[in-house]
């Protein structure tokens, strides 16, 4: 949302990808020097973008996301949990009302599922607008990786925040580092999709990670 309103368009200069504001359904128009994208899947500010480009991940299938609530019966456990099953990864995030479970199936096809390749973007960040979290990059949901490597990109984008222009030796050099990251963190993910396709992982019951109340 951009001022308490859904996003309707982004403008853009008209000879490069750099974003000059951004409008909602209001019609209001929001500038900035820097945008950051952390619209997850939708990647809503980069999608668009001449320069975008997604990168497979190879070894990690296409997944297929589908939500479902589930009755909560007494108080809710202070974590995550993620299941390896045979239709793939399933994600149980609770709450106090209900349990959102989230089935990340690579194998069997679900009617209600939405899909997506897992892969990342070739540059995170994109003249003046840079993508964090799932914005740039979709691979297993292991929260930790997640986590660790939304982090990870955070610090470096506020070590190397650029001057309002932006200029392309800070965004090389994010790119670069990102990079190199992903690429870590992409063998981690296709060793443990390996050993769950192979009946060599069991991570059934495992806590992932604590819930963080807003």
């Amino acid at each position: 949302e951009i001022s308490r309103a859904p996003l309707k368009s982004v403008v853009r200069a008209q000879v490069s990808d750099r974003i000059l504001g951004l409008v909602n359904t209001l019609g209001e128009t929001t500038q900035a020097d820097l945008y950051v994208d952390c619209s997850r899947t939708e990647r809503a500010l980069v999608h668009g973008a001449a320069a975008m480009s997604w990168i497979p991940a190879p070894g990690l299938p296409k997944f297929q996301i589908a939500i479902s609530g589930i009755e909560q019966n007494g108080t809710p456990p202070p974590w995550h949990r993620l299941t390896s099953g045979s239709e793939g990864w399933e994600l149980e995030i609770p709450s106090p009302a209900t349990q959102t479970r989230i089935v990340l199936a690579s194998e069997a096809t679900r009617e209600d599922a939405r899909a997506f390749d897992a892969g990342h973007l070739a540059k995170p960040w994109i003249e003046n607008c840079v993508a964090l979290g799932l914005a740039a990059a979709t691979l297993l949901p292991i929260e930790p990786v997640h986590t660790k490597f939304l982090c990870v990109s955070i610090n470096r984008m506020i070590s190397l925040l650029p001057g309002a222009d932006c200029s392309p030796r800070e965004t090389s050099e994010y790119n670069h580092l990102a990079l190199t990251d992903l690429v870590e963190i992409h063998d981690l993910c296709a060793a443990y999709e390996l050993a769950r396709h192979h009946g060599r992982l069991d991570l059934s019951g495992v806590d992932i990670g604590p819930v963080h109340e807003s």
